[in-house]
């Protein structure tokens, strides 16, 4: 009788244990990633007021950069708004103009409902070529030779390879992204295995 008690007490004491570790890592770690993409949209937001965009390469990465931080499987509708924020620091004004706040936001926001079942992860992105376009002025000096450009980037998803063309170009000495055009040569949909 007594050795009976005995082990349903220890099998207690052993599950107890066990839930209570379950519950307190599963707290830990959404309080981890929540933080962790805001805190990392923030770092970049200081990073690009502090950086020179001096190469069209340069701006293209930040956005890739910013992309990877915002499509992970640790991001939230909460980031959404700090995300657009930090992201149309690398906009033209006129593209910023053309592409409001409050519409880029809903758009995320909707993006967001469309794949709730299975988030769009960006696994990696590559940049693929870079055309520098000259004024059409006549000035042949090497600053008016490169004014504008066109990036091609491949970014690698969970769902589908995107191929997008980013519209650069200079504005206040600074690169800066003027538009983009998703192109749909070459892009294969990936199988999804459910």
């Amino acid at each position: 009788m007594k050795k009976g008690l005995l082990i349903l007490v220890m099998i207690a004491l052993c599950g107890i244990y066990f839930v209570s570790m379950q519950n307190r890592g599963a707290k830990i770690v959404r309080k981890s990633q929540g933080i962790s993409v805001e805190e990392k949209l923030k770092k970049a937001q200081e990073e690009i007021v502090g950086k020179d965009f001096s190469s069209p390469t340069d701006i293209i990465e930040m956005n890739n950069e910013l992309m990877k931080i915002f499509y992970s499987s640790y991001s939230a509708d909460e980031d959404i708004s700090t995300y657009v924020e930090t992201i149309r620091m690398l906009y033209t004004n006129e593209l910023k103009v053309l592409n409001e706040k409050a519409e880029q936001e809903a758009e995320l926001r909707r993006e967001r409902a469309l794949h709730d079942s299975k988030p769009l992860v960006l696994l990696s992105s590559e940049i693929k070529e870079t055309q520098l376009k000259g004024n059409q002025n006549g000035d042949a000096s090497k600053e008016a030779l490169n004014t504008e450009g066109i990036v091609s980037v491949l970014h690698y998803t969970n769902k589908q390879d995107i191929n997008r063309d980013y519209f650069i170009q200079k504005e206040d000495s600074e690169w800066k992204i003027a538009g983009w055009e998703d192109r749909v040569d070459n892009i294969e949909e990936k199988q999804v295995e459910e």
